[in-house]
């Protein structure tokens, strides 16, 4: 498995144990819970630069919003996943 779907595997993963934070406000709110921060490819980048700010490390997907969101069978866009400790 590549790196690129590694990523996208690991939502998943967080996702079916329900650990996933999604949306800035979310993450903000629990950053002292959250592992790990992914952002979409397509993310805006006045989001990134308030995670930057509030010193939240995050990894951006190779993946836009759209792309992620069929591959994790949500029905929703979603630029930001908050992965819990």
């Amino acid at each position: 498995m590549n790196k690129v779907n590694k990523m996208v595997s690991e939502i998943r993963d967080f996702l079916e144990q329900g650990k996933v934070c999604f949306g800035i406000k979310e993450c903000l709110k629990r950053k002292s819970n959250i592992k790990k921060v992914v952002v979409s490819r397509d993310c805006r980048e006045d989001v990134k630069k308030v995670l930057s700010a509030n010193k939240i490390d995050f990894h951006v997907s190779d993946f836009s919003k759209q792309d992620i969101a069929g591959k994790l069978g949500i029905d929703f866009k979603c630029e930001v996943f908050g992965l819990k400790k």
